[in-house]
C-alpha cells in the first residue's frame, strides 16, 4: 500500500497529466508526446532539447510541502513552461515517463504548486520551455525533494503579519473563523469583516479585483465558516447568517427564531448535514436547521448550554459546548447527549474533528478539544471515555485534521498529533501571544487566525 497522499487539488490554469506505474506509459502521454513530436515541441520524453528553443528556465527551485511541492523560477512572459516529475532521485525529459508516478504540468506559472504527491516518497523534477508552439529549449538540472507532513516541528509554523483590519470604532479585528474552498481561504471575525487569501499567508479585503462586501451590510461578529457545494456560509452574533458563491459578494440574513431566555442567539457553528440541509448551533443550546439558508427551524437539543461548534464527521453530526456538552445526531433532528469523563464535565469543549485518512481504511479516530488543555479521543464518535494528556494547559480553541491532528490555543500555542493519543507542541517562528481561534487545512497548507489579526501557517 502506498503511503498517505495529501492535498490533491491542482492549480487552476495548469494541466497535470499522470502516468502511474514503472513500466509503460499511459495512453494520454503517448498521445501528448505524439502531438509534441509532430509539432516539434520537443517537450515530451524522447525529444531532446533544440538548440533554437528558449534557454533553460532560470533560478529553478523546488520546495517540499505536505502532499505537494512548490516550484519557482524566473518566468518570461512569452514562454510556455513544462514541469516533469516522477518518483526517484533524478529524471530527464527523455526518461521521466518510465518512472513511477510520472506526470507533466503545463502550462505552469511560477510559483507553481504540484499536488497529488505521496508524503515520504522522493520525487525528481525538471523543467523546460517552449515559445509559440516551437521546439523546447534545454532543460534545467534535475532536483529531488521529499514531501512531508506539515503542522508540526519540521517544518514548523511561520507567523504572518497581522491582518490589516481595523474596526469602525478603532482597534484591530479579532478573526474567529477560517475556511478553505474554491481554491481560496476566507477569514472572518468581529465587525463583520471578511478577508481572503490565495495561499493562507497573505490576506486582503479584496479578491479578483473586487472589494468584499455584504448585502445588507453587517457589523456583527462572524464566528464560524464552512464551504459546501460551491458555497461559502458563515454564522455569527445575533443570529447572523451570510453566504457567497464567489467569496466576494455576500448576502446576509438573520435567523428569525428566538431563544426566550437570551433573545436572538449568537451562533457559533455551521455545517452541512446532508445535500439538502444545514445545521447552525449557538448560545442557550439552540440548534437550527434549514434547507435554503433563509428559513430556519428550531430543533430540540436537550440542553440549555452554550454550543460552541458543530461538525459533520464521517456521517455523525457532532456538537460541543459548555459544561462538557457533547451531542450527536445522524439526521439533524434527533439529538443525543453523550457522556464524557467526570474531569471535563464542567469545562467548555470547543471543537471536534476526525482522521479522514484512517476513516478511509475503516478506522475512525475522533478528537474533541477544550479548556485547560482538554483532549478527548473516541473510535466511534459516541463513546468519549479517553482523556488524552496535552503538552500545554492552555484552553484549546479549535482542532482540525488535514494530514494530521492540529489544535490551537488561547495563548497562541499550536499542538499536533498523528494518532490522537500522543500530542506534541509545534514549532512557531515567533511568539504569537494572542488566541488562535480557528485552524484549517487546505491545498497542503495549515492556516490559523486569531485575535488582533494574528495568523500563522505551515506547509
Amino acid at each position: 500500500m502506498p503511503p498517505a497522499r495529501r492535498g490533491v487539488k491542482t492549480r487552476r490554469g495548469a494541466g497535470t497529466f499522470r502516468a502511474e506505474g514503472e513500466a509503460g506509459v499511459s495512453s494520454w502521454i503517448r498521445r501528448a508526446c505524439a502531438v509534441a513530436a509532430l509539432s516539434s515541441l520537443g517537450a515530451c520524453g524522447g525529444h531532446g532539447a533544440s538548440s533554437t528553443g528558449p534557454s533553460a528556465p532560470q533560478n529553478f527551485s523546488v520546495a517540499a510541502g505536505d502532499g505537494q511541492v512548490v516550484v519557482t523560477w524566473t518566468p518570461e512572459s512569452d514562454l510556455q513552461y513544462w514541469i516533469f516529475d516522477a518518483a526517484g532521485a533524478a529524471i530527464s525529459v527523455s526518461n521521466y515517463f518510465n518512472q513511477l508516478y510520472a506526470k507533466v504540468t503545463t502550462p505552469a506559472y511560477s510559483p507553481q504548486i504540484v499536488n497529488g504527491l505521496y508524503n515520504g516518497v522522493q520525487y525528481a523534477f525538471v523543467m523546460n520551455a517552449t515559445k509559440n508552439g516551437g521546439p523546447a529549449g534545454p532543460s534545467t538540472p534535475s532536483i529531488a525533494v521529499t514531501p512531508r507532513l506539515a503542522g508540526g516541528t519540521s517544518p514548523g509554523w511561520t507567523v504572518g503579519s497581522a491582518l490589516p483590519a481595523t474596526l469602525p470604532g478603532g482597534g484591530s479585528a479579532d478573526f474567529r473563523a477560517i475556511v478553505f474552498g474554491g481554491g481560496i481561504f476566507i477569514a472572518a471575525g468581529t465587525g463583520g469583516l471578511i478577508y481572503d487569501s490565495l495561499d493562507g499567508t497573505s490576506w486582503n479585503p479584496v479578491f479578483n479585483g473586487g472589494t468584499i462586501n455584504v448585502v445588507p451590510p453587517i457589523t456583527t461578529a462572524i464566528n464560524a465558516l464552512t464551504y459546501v457545494g460551491n458555497l461559502f456560509i458563515g454564522v455569527g452574533d445575533a443570529g447572523t447568517v451570510i453566504y457567497s458563491g464567489d467569496g466576494v459578494n455576500w448576502a446576509s440574513t438573520t435567523i428569525a427564531a428566538t431563544n426566550a431566555a437570551n433573545g436572538t442567539p449568537n451562533l457559533r457553528g455551521i455545517v452541512q448535514a446532508s445535500t439538502s440541509a444545514y445545521v447552525a448551533v449557538g448560545d442557550g443550546g439552540v440548534i437550527f436547521t434549514s434547507t435554503d439558508l433563509l428559513n430556519w427551524t428550531r430543533q430540540t437539543s436537550n440542553t440549555a448550554q452554550n454550543l460552541r461548534s458543530v461538525a459533520n464527521l464521517a456521517g455523525i453530526l457532532l456538537v460541543t459546548g459548555d459544561q462538557g456538552t457533547v451531542l450527536t445526531s445522524t439526521d439533524a433532528g434527533t439529538w443525543t447527549l453523550r457522556a464524557v469523563p467526570a474531569a471535563v464535565q464542567g469545562l467548555t469543549l470547543r471543537g471536534s474533528t476526525v482522521d479522514t485518512y484512517s476513516a478511509g481504511l475503516g478506522i475512525y479516530i475522533y478528537a474533541i478539544v477544550g479548556d485547560g488543555g482538554t483532549i478527548l479521543r473516541s473510535l466511534d464518535g459516541y463513546t468519549w471515555t479517553t482523556q488524552v494528556a496535552s503538552p500545554i494547559a492552555d484552553n484549546l480553541l479549535s482542532v482540525f485534521w488535514g494530514s494530521r491532528f492540529v489544535a490551537t490555543s488561547s495563548a497562541g500555542n499550536i499542538i499536533y498529533s498523528d494518532d490522537g493519543l500522543t500530542w506534541t507542541s509545534s514549532t512557531v517562528s515567533a511568539p504569537i501571544g494572542q488566541p488562535l481561534n480557528r485552524v484549517i487545512f487546505g491545498n497542503g497548507i495549515y492556516a490559523t487566525v486569531g485575535n488582533a489579526g494574528a495568523n500563522a501557517y505551515s506547509r
